[in-house]
């Protein structure tokens, strides 16, 4: 976690438990921005600071590199929508601003809220090295969120099992004339199932090169299954959840400097 560009290094007790000094929480300003990475401290902790800083009346801006349980924002009849008692925690606290790195979700649950992008500035990133490429945008949501990225791309087409989340039908559409390499664009890449069944669409129709820029990438099991494709020749997206990989198809870019390139905080 940073807290107005420095790096907080929290002091704890022989329990694990969180030790808090207000001399190491003092700031000069009576505005403080939090960078919530996910390491060293837990949700729970950040709640803490985050309180201690508005009982002594700063502002607090907190920017969050990944919004959690953003995808369980289903009001379904079977799905509890986990987001909104999420959203109702983080809109206690009172927040002068949050900022969300590339979400998953509408931002309509939060006050004072708004979207830090993290798909368009890596793409801009690497663009350059893949020469006559087109977009191709994994599912209907992606698009609509992403469609200003280019006038001239690929889509895809897809319905799912609402019971067991499975996909069960996948259509690529657009125009493939010419195409030699393919930028798939997409939010987040969690099971891989989504852009596994994408890049098998698209190598039905050609023997295009492969690259995928995403904002978020979990760093499991499921999802290594990408790499051993090999018309995939790289993975770009930030570290909010992978900080770093052996793989090198996987590339990494630091958050930190995506969103001081955009100037937010």
């Amino acid at each position: 976690m940073y807290i107005n560009g420095k790096k907080f290094s929290p002091k704890r007790f022989s329990s694990g438990e969180l030790k808090l000094l207000s001399q190491d929480l003092e700031t000069s300003e009576k505005r403080v921005d939090i960078l919530y990475d996910g390491e060293d401290i837990s949700i729970f902790e950040l709640f803490i600071i985050v309180k201690y800083y508005k009982s002594n009346d700063y502002d607090v801006y907190l920017t969050l590199n990944y919004l959690p349980y953003q995808r369980m924002n289903h009001n379904n009849g079977y799905e509890v929508e986990t987001l909104k008692y999420v959203s109702e925690l983080f809109n206690d606290l009172k927040l002068n601003g949050i900022y969300v790195c590339e979400p998953h979700c509408e931002l309509s649950y939060f006050n004072n809220s708004k979207m830090i992008e993290l798909v368009k500035p890596i793409l801009r990133l690497v663009q350059k090295d893949i020469p006559n490429y087109k977009l191709f945008y994994t599912d209907k949501g992606i698009r609509e969120k992403c469609r200003k990225l280019s006038e001239d791309y690929l889509y895809a087409q897809k319905t799912r099992d609402k019971t067991t989340g499975l996909i069960n039908s996948y259509e690529v559409v657009g125009d493939f004339t010419g195409v030699k390499n393919i930028i798939i664009v997409d939010d987040i890449i969690s099971s891989g199932d989504t852009i596994i069944c994408a890049i098998n669409k698209l190598l039905e129709i050609g023997d295009f090169n492969i690259y995928i820029v995403c904002g978020h990438f979990e760093e499991n099991k499921y999802n290594n299954r990408i790499f051993d494709i090999k018309n995939v020749k790289a993975v770009y997206t930030s570290n909010s959840l992978t900080k770093t990989s052996n793989n090198k198809k996987l590339k990494i870019f630091d958050i930190k400097e995506i969103i001081n390139e955009q100037g937010n905080n």
